[in-house]
């Protein structure tokens, strides 16, 4: 950090202000003026970042200190309104004492500030103070402002140029903006070539705030609603839109979650020998035909089964066709501004049509391969875990199941019903019960929130 200020010292960007309240080495802004790097461009233009002028940042600037004044007076009515019905609260009392020199304390500093920097939107690279931690430099002991670590950490472990540079969008202005002016000013390089801002989580339509008494803790959201929902819930807006925190949006991507795994265990049983290459779909046709051609007790004739099974191909190269389709839009909507609306759209459009097949058990084993492999591919970037299982385990429940239809084939259903209820609780899987005596299985992620 001291090479650091000190280079941008050397090249004409600083300057010392060694009196007042807040002395220090100050970035100016109005050395960035008039400066042309060697390709003939302008170096840095402060305000590129938020699109907008000198004025207009001034403007921010003297904003943001009225906005924060308005919080602390909220703060003040809240705390009143908060004593209603309780003993008279008067200037005297320690909560309201405390709010009062809290505003009059940022009056002072904004005061201060404006009469000892050149310009508002200065800003201080090495604050010199008498506090416990302090460190030496060559401009007197202090401690590093709050933009030039940052600048430091980027250009020693990413360098002088990297590729993405985030944050909240509350960061723009000023943070971000006077990193790049100290930055840039001091490698003559573009510092980032991406900036991914954030959006702001709401609460109900609120901002989340501790005054409000609606801050939910990270630790509490995952223990009612588990990763992958919460995942869900925050790549269902665009990163740079706000995002409403609401009990009814995390429901709708519980129920989203649970269609997700259902597709997933169905895919897997379906591209996996458990079913043959052949859907169970098809086999029912083959069975129904009959070799003498004749319509009769529900059998089909070999020109009806041609028929069906042109049908049934065209439908399944459609589906191919559609898996890979939804594949490309899916990536296509990440590398456009990481879209991830768009790409949630792709995979849940994907998972309606499979789940509709699968419960008509079309699907045949290549297809299902297919969709699988793409299904793990949306999954994996997305950064969502399905609660897998292994191939031993598999294998145990497919002998009980096969042991649970041969009862039911037999009318034993007492039997049938303890190896379904041994199965559940040793595994703990959720069974589905399909047309013709096929079942399948779903081991959920357990979610607290989740009552079904």
């Amino acid at each position: 950090m001291l090479d650091l200020i000190k280079n941008l010292e050397d090249n004409g960007y600083t300057y010392v202000q060694k009196e007042g309240d807040i002395p220090g080495v100050y970035f100016s802004i109005s050395s960035l003026r008039g400066r042309v790097k060697k390709t003939g461009k302008r170096l840095t233009k402060y305000g590129k970042l938020s699109k907008k002028t000198i004025n207009e940042l001034v403007s921010d600037a003297k904003r943001k200190t009225k906005t924060m004044q308005k919080e602390n007076k909220k703060k003040m009515r809240a705390l009143l309104d908060s004593r209603q019905g309780m003993n008279v609260i008067t200037s005297e009392h320690p909560d309201v004492k405390k709010l009062h020199a809290e505003i009059d304390k940022l009056k002072d500093k904004v005061i201060a500030e404006e009469k000892q920097k050149d310009e508002i939107l200065d800003f201080a690279l090495w604050k010199f103070s008498d506090f416990s931690i302090t460190w030496d430099s060559p401009w007197g002991k202090g401690r590093p402002g709050w933009h030039i670590e940052c600048s430091a950490m980027s250009l020693k472990y990413l360098g002088e140029n990297f590729e993405i540079h985030g944050g909240g969008r509350d960061l723009i202005f000023p943070h971000h903006e006077n990193e790049i002016a100290q930055s840039e000013s001091s490698t003559s390089k573009q510092f980032a070539k991406i900036w991914m801002h954030v959006g702001m989580i709401t609460i109900n339509g609120e901002k989340m705030a501790k005054s409000i008494g609606n801050v939910k803790s990270v630790n509490h959201v995952l223990e009612d609603w588990g990763p992958n929902v919460i995942r869900l819930f925050c790549l269902s807006g665009h990163y740079s839109k706000p995002i409403d925190y609401t009990k009814d949006l995390l429901k709708e991507n519980l129920i989203k979650w649970r269609r997700l795994e259902i597709c997933y265990y169905e895919l897997r049983l379906l591209s996996t020998n458990a079913f043959g290459d052949m859907s169970p779909w098809a086999e029912r046709v083959e069975r129904k035909i009959n070799p003498r051609n004749a319509r009769r007790n529900g059998l089909i004739s070999q020109e009806n089964y041609r028929e069906i099974c042109i049908k049934f191909e065209n439908e399944m190269a459609e589906l191919e066709s559609n898996i890979t389709d939804s594949a490309q839009k899916f990536d296509a909507a990440l590398e456009n501004d990481f879209n991830t609306p768009l790409a949630l759209t792709e995979l849940f459009s994907m998972i309606k049509t499979i789940n509709g097949l699968v419960d008509e058990q079309k699907i045949p084993k290549n297809i299902a391969s297919l969709a699988m492999s793409v299904l793990e591919h949306m999954l994996d970037v997305l950064g969502l875990n399905i609660n897998k299982m292994d191939d031993i385990s598999i294998e145990g429940v497919l002998e009980l199941l096969q042991t649970r239809n041969l009862d039911r084939n037999r009318g034993n259903y007492e039997g049938a019903d303890k190896t379904r209820d041994f199965t559940v609780k040793n595994y703990e899987i959720q069974l589905f019960d399909h047309k013709n005596r096929t079942t399948t299985w779903v081991k959920r992620e357990k979610i607290k929130a989740d009552t079904s």
